[in-house]
């Protein structure tokens, strides 16, 4: 677990984080939200968030 001064240095920089991305054009499905919530409530690492976020990508298609 991580202490309430960890935990709103997260939601403080996801914020910044997906406020900059959104404003490119990003679109945050609610699987995503739910993990960043996740990594800012300590229940991921952030290794762990990317790795789960890379399960939410589609699969690239190898060329021949």
């Amino acid at each position: 677990m991580i202490d309430m001064t960890e935990r709103r240095r997260r939601y403080e920089q996801l914020a910044y984080a997906m406020g900059s991305c959104e404003m490119e054009g990003c679109i945050f499905t609610d699987e995503t939200r739910k993990l960043y919530k996740k990594y800012a409530d300590g229940e991921l690492s952030l290794k762990e968030l990317g790795n789960e976020i890379d399960k939410t990508l589609p699969k690239k298609q190898e060329k021949f």
